[in-house]
């Protein structure tokens, strides 16, 4: 009946490696997606505010 609302999301990704950030299954429900802001090179996640998309 209702159409699902895109949302307005930023790529998030190391500084080091480039691989995007992963979720993080125990902390994310229904609502909320929780992503892991540390990456396993030792580098820190990012979010690029000059590239937005629509998921």
């Amino acid at each position: 009946m209702g159409k699902k609302k895109k949302v307005l999301m930023y790529p998030i990704t190391c500084n080091k490696c480039g691989k995007p950030a992963i979720e993080n299954k125990e902390k994310s429900n229904e609502n909320w997606k929780v992503l892991d802001m540390k990456c396993e090179c030792g580098g820190a996640m990012r979010i690029d505010f000059t590239k937005p998309y629509y998921e």
